[in-house]
């Protein structure tokens, strides 16, 4: 609410000048007919306390993309583009404050840099691009000012990752070698996929499967392993006579060629699983996951 003074009958007050802070300081000017005359501010009674300067933090993100990794020129990474903002401003017109802002991921910092506010501050910006991983992180953007009255200071954190698979596809074209009835091999290319739609390609993680049985029409014994991703995400999986040495005993007699075996197999991979239906029968073995 602006406040005026009292003035006599006749005397018109000009609209109220600015202070620098409305609560520790009121200002007037009057205007005579020939002439301005300045009345000056009137202090507040009372000790007023020493402001301290202005200091906020706040982080923001951007969407994800591709782009060379940063240890290995070769290959694609998930990338986020990341904006770490702080507001400063000094204390007093007459200040001026030193500001340092940065942005650390986890206890590394990525990027810093030092400015200097006056007292109507003003909004500093840095960005950088966090390179996604199945690991979680800490993304925190700091800023401290500094000026004669004092010091203040603010952080916002995000949580980055973990970038986990979330979806499995298949790599066209699969390899069907037949041999005879209950003789074969389907070899696939698993390949999986991250929530941006983008290639889950971190190497060296491990991926297993289990299956269960629904109707075991064939009497199927199944043996299970586990492999690692390479650096395209991609990892092989076999379905039938791996070896040469397990054919489908019930496909050797006649009478039983036309059996199947319902399975689901479920493989996971860094803690994410994926699951589908796996029907076998003498002649072929069909994967409802494509």
């Amino acid at each position: 609410m602006t406040k005026r003074n009292h003035l006599p009958m006749g005397k018109k007050p000009l609209a109220q000048s600015k202070c620098v802070r409305p609560l520790r300081a009121r200002c007037w000017t009057l205007v005579a007919k020939s002439s301005v005359v300045v009345l000056g501010c009137l202090g507040i009674a009372g000790p007023v306390a020493a402001q301290s300067p202005t200091a906020s933090a706040s982080l923001s993100s951007g969407s994800s993309f591709q782009a060379r990794a940063a240890t290995d020129h070769n290959t694609m990474a998930t990338q986020q583009l990341w904006f770490c903002e702080g507001f400063a401003a000094s204390s007093e017109p007459w200040h001026t404050a030193s500001v340092y802002l940065r942005l650390k991921l986890d206890n590394t910092v990525l990027q810093d840099a030092g400015y200097a506010a006056n007292y109507w501050g003003a909004t500093y910006s840095l960005s950088w691009s966090v390179a996604l991983d199945p690991y979680p992180h800490t993304l925190t953007c700091e800023i401290l000012v500094n000026d004669p009255n004092g010091s203040a200071s603010d952080s916002a954190s995000a949580q980055i990752g973990p970038n986990l698979p979330a979806d499995l596809r298949s790599v066209p074209p699969d390899t069907f070698t037949y041999v005879s009835p209950g003789d074969y091999l389907r070899y696939r290319i698993w390949s999986l996929w991250d929530s941006s739609d983008n290639p889950w390609d971190y190497t060296g993680h491990q991926v297993s499967e289990d299956y269960w049985i629904g109707n075991n029409g064939c009497n199927l014994q199944f043996i299970t392993a586990t492999t690692t991703t390479n650096n395209q995400g991609r990892f092989n999986d076999r379905y039938g006579n791996y070896d040469g040495n397990h054919t489908i005993p019930a496909c050797q007699i006649p009478q039983y060629q036309s059996c199947q075996t319902q399975s689901l197999q479920t493989i996971s991979v860094s803690s994410t699983s994926f699951v589908h239906d796996v029907v076998w029968g003498c002649f072929n073995v069909e994967i409802s996951r494509q």
